[in-house]
């Protein structure tokens, strides 16, 4: 009779010390600063959390998770765009792709990001003509952050068009790096209902290289915005590690100023089939705003 003794699973794997506080304390330039409330005791390596399916942000959000893993399972040939230039000739369209107020979608390229001389990271190639084009960049695949961008475009709501009103299933994106401290937005935040006023050229490296002293306000507004994504993509991030997932992960979180955020978070790059590191060429966010928790 063997006696090696057998255990479930679940203890093999994840058997965390129990923390006994994990209370928030902030100090941030949020003006009043609404601190998040006490997280309760829970199993670290839990990065996942049975959700309310029938909401209306994760009914918008769990069809990106399908894009993603049809991306996958198709050898990512959904994203092979054609490329058309517009009237001027200095930008580029995605052919038969446009936004809710039937403008163009731009192609994220360089110029669309691009402020000053900072880096910033495209998900498409710098292009000279119209035709097809595929979403790499110096040799990385950044299939699923032309994916995220694209579902960003074309779901969004505009004040423009559509009702005006704080629409519980409303999307956003963002573009976040934490090797090389980056975060890019992928749309224009501006307008009443997007108080974080940030537009496409609005990186966090760009507010980086500016001298404190030389900071308008405006300047330290839009950086403080920008830290705000930064600090609730990298939480993202460490729960996505724990149990990262071909489609996406959805997780739902807390910002320093205790706005509640429903995220899908997946790498920006897609696998290949040599020399792949996970998150190496950073990640894709697309969210939505949550209400307050019923006290």
């Amino acid at each position: 009779m063997s006696s090696v003794k057998c255990c479930p699973l679940e203890e093999s794997l994840c058997r965390p010390k129990t923390k006994q506080s994990c209370k928030v304390t902030c100090q941030t330039e949020c003006d009043p600063v609404v601190c998040c409330p006490t997280v309760p005791e829970v199993d670290p390596c839990a990065c996942e959390q049975p959700m309310d399916c029938c909401s209306l942000a994760y009914q918008r959000l769990d069809k990106l998770r399908s894009i993603y893993a049809g991306s996958a399972v198709f050898q990512n040939s959904i994203v092979n765009y054609n490329i058309d230039s517009n009237a001027s000739g200095n930008t580029f369209n995605v052919d038969d792709v446009v936004a809710r107020n039937g403008s163009s979608v731009r192609v994220p390229d360089a110029t669309l990001f691009q402020k000053g001389s900072e880096d910033v990271t495209a998900f498409f190639p710098t292009l000279t003509g119209s035709g097809q084009s595929l979403p790499t960049v110096g040799g990385v695949d950044y299939c699923n952050g032309a994916l995220a961008y694209n579902f960003v475009q074309t779901m969004r709501y505009l004040p423009s068009r559509d009702v005006i009103c704080d629409t519980g299933d409303q999307v956003m994106g963002f573009y976040i790096n934490p090797y090389s401290v980056q975060l890019q937005v992928l749309q224009n935040l501006v307008g009443p209902l997007n108080p974080l006023g940030l537009t496409f050229s609005d990186t966090l490296q760009y507010y980086n290289t500016i001298p404190p002293a030389s900071l308008t306000n405006s300047d330290k507004q839009k950086l403080a915005s920008l830290n705000i994504l930064y600090d609730l993509g990298l939480e993202a991030i460490r729960r996505f590690n724990l149990n990262p997932k071909t489609e996406g992960n959805m997780v739902e979180l807390c910002d320093r100023c205790g706005q509640r955020w429903l995220l899908v978070l997946n790498t920006a790059d897609v696998p290949s089939a040599s020399g792949y590191q996970p998150g190496l060429n950073g990640y894709v966010l697309v969210a939505t705003r949550l209400p307050p928790l019923l006290r």
